[in-house]
């Protein structure tokens, strides 16, 4: 937990450093029909970083559609032979394979 609070306070640290360097710095931003003039360098920078932020989030949190797969049953029952008293089916050999001998 205290390796958290150190990591936030150096972020901070560095981003208020890098903020405190860019300042003064200023450029233009254009629209199609619109100019925003001496905007700070920083707030571009910042708003295109959340502007990228909220474009990936729907790629972020969408659901995979992936079918379920069948979890094998747990337990020393399911180790065993099957119910109908057939030897056990090797799963790799799908056409009949019975396993080792």
């Amino acid at each position: 937990m205290p390796f958290r609070l150190f990591f936030l306070a150096l972020v901070m640290v560095l981003l208020v450093t890098f903020i405190g360097f860019n300042i003064e710095n200023r450029c233009d931003i254009s629209f199609a029909v619109y100019t925003l003039t001496d905007v700070p360098v920083v707030i571009t920078i910042l708003s295109s970083f959340a502007l990228g932020l909220v474009a990936a989030l729907p790629f972020a949190l969408r659901r995979r559609n992936r079918p379920a797969l069948p979890k094998p049953p747990r337990g020393r029952k399911a180790k065993g032979k099957p119910a109908d008293g057939e030897a056990p089916r090797d799963e790799r050999f799908p056409e009949g394979g019975t396993g080792l001998p």
